[in-house]
């Protein structure tokens, strides 16, 4: 029998199928994702089942659905004791590690369970100490009360290497990109100096590059900037909360302008994707391995009214992009939906772990196995919460329309039509068109709802998440991802 592969998941960060050009001729010229599509295995509908960060990769991680894990709002985390995927290839004899300049993706939310290293990339010298975590517990202190806070935890642990992250995140990290020179320099380090070959590996990273605030290299943004500057296209606000509740008004030209730097954010990053697989080969890695490139969420550009992944199941949000190489470099195209959350049964699948899939959500996508009847995405709490949102807009906007938008809400999508379930009982049906999706008559609507029903009731809670460490007030940390 051959030896297991090593497993290599790509995520990229924000990044929806629409404007990636397999997907779409209009979208960014992303030549080595197109070459990789069209070598490996290309799937032309892949369901995220969840429209932002956390939940999306604590479903990767699990194989459960967000109804499921329950970590879905900013407060939540994952236990310590969860089932992961990394603890499971960890303990059948994996090497295992991970790569983030993404906070949810972290020791703070649970993210990093069962990683043997886990690399927060907004940090120079690894530290159990976060000081990001410090900003949060900063809300509403007193200056005696904050200079206490910071001098605690600046000085406990490894008080050096705490002062030496502070300066390093304040002043050096991301400021040539949003982390992936670095994060492939520390992939190249670890393959080179900490990967024992005796084994196989896992390696995870996050990419997030296509996350708000668009800001790609000078020549990304030449290239999709027709007729606009690059000083006028960065000066456009990228502030989705104020946008969506009405307190900054965006045209059209400025959504173009935006897609555009979108665009360049996703075409810088194809090299960078195509840089992985030149290192994987360098170590003589990529050919007994595994490599997944998929995206977490999607996101809205001026479509619908909204910005940014957030109060939205629609398609730009839970439809990313998925292709995969594999060791006999399977060649196909499916056409036929899958969840992201499938990757996890795949991995297992590749890697010969002893584990039933009776447990999860998560099943074999095609052509390992069957497809699924219908796939699901759920938005099961505030994103971002109401608190954050009055602090961010002074208590200025459009509050009818915030508790709109604001309401849990699960999509259905079976046969090129969805039904979208509001948590107030309203059901709405659209016919999916492409990309797009258009309300559509009551034909087949309770077939669908019937599906719906079938799925809520057959899905439970199936792990106790934890309270993140953060208190309520944490849209200070959060600006830098756009989520305010």
């Amino acid at each position: 029998m051959p030896e297991r592969p090593n497993i290599v998941f790509l995520v990229l960060d924000t990044a929806r199928a629409r404007s990636l050009s397999p997907y779409n001729i209009s979208g960014a010229e992303t030549p080595f994702l197109s070459k990789l599509a069209e070598d490996n295995l290309f799937y032309e509908q892949a369901i995220s089942p969840a429209p932002w960060t956390l939940p999306a990769h604590v479903s990767m991680f699990t194989g459960l659905t967000p109804t499921e894990h329950q970590v879905n709002s900013w407060e939540d985390r994952l236990s310590k004791e969860s089932t992961t995927l990394a603890g499971l290839l960890s303990d059948s004899g994996y090497q295992t590690t991970g790569f983030s300049h993404n906070m949810w993706l972290s020791n703070t939310f649970g993210l990093t369970t069962g990683f043997q290293d886990f690399n927060e990339q907004w940090q120079l010298i690894q530290s159990e100490t976060n000081l990001f975590n410090t900003a949060h517990h900063l809300q509403g202190l007193s200056f005696t009360e904050k200079v206490k806070q910071i001098s605690s935890d600046i000085f406990s642990n490894n008080p050096l290497a705490n002062v030496i992250n502070a300066i390093y995140a304040k002043f050096i990290h991301n400021r040539s990109d949003h982390g992936a020179n670095q994060t492939n320099k520390n992939i190249k380090k670890w393959l080179n100096k900490e990967w024992d070959q005796s084994k196989p590996f896992f390696l995870f990273a996050n990419y997030l590059e296509p996350h708000i605030e668009y800001d790609p290299p000078k020549e990304y943004v030449d290239k999709y900037c027709d007729g606009v500057s690059v000083k006028d296209a960065k000066e456009i606000p990228q502030e989705p909360v104020k946008h969506i509740l009405g307190d900054i008004q965006l045209s059209q030209d400025d959504f173009e302008s935006l897609r555009a730097l979108y665009k360049g954010e996703l075409d810088y990053l194809d090299q960078k994707i195509r840089e992985v697989f030149g290192i994987l080969s360098d170590v003589g890695a990529l050919e007994n391995s595994v490599v997944i490139v998929v995206g977490d969420h999607g996101e809205n550009l001026g479509e619908n009214g909204l910005m940014s992944h957030m109060y939205s199941l629609h398609e730009n949000l839970i439809r990313v992009p998925c292709i995969i190489k594999t060791p006999e470099r399977k060649d196909q195209d499916i056409e036929e939906p899958i969840q992201t959350h499938d990757l996890f049964a795949l991995c297992l699948h590749y890697s010969r772990v002893d584990f039933s899939l009776d447990s999860v959500d998560s099943q074999l996508p095609p052509p390992f196995a069957m497809p699924r009847d219908y796939t699901v995405s759920e938005l099961l709490a505030e994103n971002p919460p109401e608190n954050a949102v009055h602090r961010e807009t002074g208590g200025e906007y459009d509050e009818e329309k915030f508790e709109s938008l604001r309401k849990s809400r699960q999509v259905i999508r079976k046969g090129g039509l969805k039904l979208e379930r509001v948590i107030d009982g309203q059901n709405n049906l659209y016919e999916i068109d492409g990309f797009d999706e258009t309300l559509s008559p009551e034909k087949n609507r309770s077939s669908l709802k019937e599906n719906l029903d079938e799925y809520t009731t057959s899905k439970s809670t199936k792990m106790k998440n934890e309270e993140s460490e953060l208190d309520g007030n944490i849209e200070q940390q959060l600006k830098e991802l756009g989520y305010l």
